[in-house]
Protein backbone atom coordinates (compact mmCIF):
# COMPACT_ATOMS: atom_id res chain seq x y z
CA UNK A 1 0.00 0.00 0.00
CA UNK A 2 0.97 3.36 -0.44
CA UNK A 3 2.53 5.51 2.67
CA UNK A 4 0.42 7.85 4.36
CA UNK A 5 0.70 11.48 3.50
CA UNK A 6 2.31 14.13 6.37
CA UNK A 7 0.30 16.46 7.57
CA UNK A 8 1.27 19.86 5.62
CA UNK A 9 2.54 22.46 7.43
CA UNK A 10 1.40 26.40 6.93
CA UNK A 11 5.32 26.61 5.40
CA UNK A 12 4.69 23.20 3.30
CA UNK A 13 1.72 25.17 1.89
CA UNK A 14 3.25 28.62 1.41
CA UNK A 15 6.50 26.89 -0.33
CA UNK A 16 3.95 25.14 -2.85
CA UNK A 17 1.78 28.13 -3.43
CA UNK A 18 5.31 29.65 -4.09
CA UNK A 19 6.07 27.12 -6.56
CA UNK A 20 3.18 27.00 -8.33
CA UNK A 21 3.23 31.24 -8.81
CA UNK A 22 6.85 30.63 -10.38
CA UNK A 23 5.61 27.98 -12.83
CA UNK A 24 2.48 30.33 -13.88
CA UNK A 25 5.06 33.03 -14.50
CA UNK A 26 7.15 30.65 -16.50
CA UNK A 27 4.39 29.34 -18.83
CA UNK A 28 3.21 32.85 -19.24
CA UNK A 29 6.61 34.06 -20.33
CA UNK A 30 7.10 30.74 -22.78
CA UNK A 31 3.33 31.27 -24.17
CA UNK A 32 4.15 35.03 -25.23
CA UNK A 33 7.50 33.86 -26.68
CA UNK A 34 5.39 31.30 -28.40
CA UNK A 35 2.97 33.53 -29.59
CA UNK A 36 5.89 35.84 -30.61
CA UNK A 37 7.88 33.11 -32.81
CA UNK A 38 4.10 31.93 -34.39
CA UNK A 39 4.33 35.61 -35.46
CA UNK A 40 7.49 35.40 -37.04
CA UNK A 41 6.23 32.02 -38.71
CA UNK A 42 3.58 33.99 -40.04
CA UNK A 43 5.24 36.56 -41.17
CA UNK A 44 8.06 34.52 -42.97
CA UNK A 45 5.33 32.37 -44.61
CA UNK A 46 3.43 35.78 -46.04
CA UNK A 47 6.96 37.05 -47.29
CA UNK A 48 7.59 33.70 -48.85
CA UNK A 49 4.09 33.67 -50.58
CA UNK A 50 5.02 37.13 -52.28
CA UNK A 51 8.29 36.01 -53.72
CA UNK A 52 6.73 32.74 -54.92
CA UNK A 53 4.35 35.17 -56.49
CA UNK A 54 6.88 37.10 -58.15
CA UNK A 55 9.00 34.28 -59.07
CA UNK A 56 5.79 32.98 -61.27
CA UNK A 57 5.45 35.97 -62.66
CA UNK A 58 9.00 36.66 -64.32
CA UNK A 59 8.25 32.77 -65.29
CA UNK A 60 5.29 33.76 -67.22
CA UNK A 61 6.84 36.74 -68.61
CA UNK A 62 9.71 35.23 -69.90
CA UNK A 63 7.86 32.30 -71.21
CA UNK A 64 5.24 34.83 -73.01
CA UNK A 65 8.66 36.53 -75.04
Amino acid sequence: MYPMPKKSTPEDVKRLYEEMESMRAELNRMGKEFRGVTNDLLRLSQDLDVVTNRYHTLVARLKNK
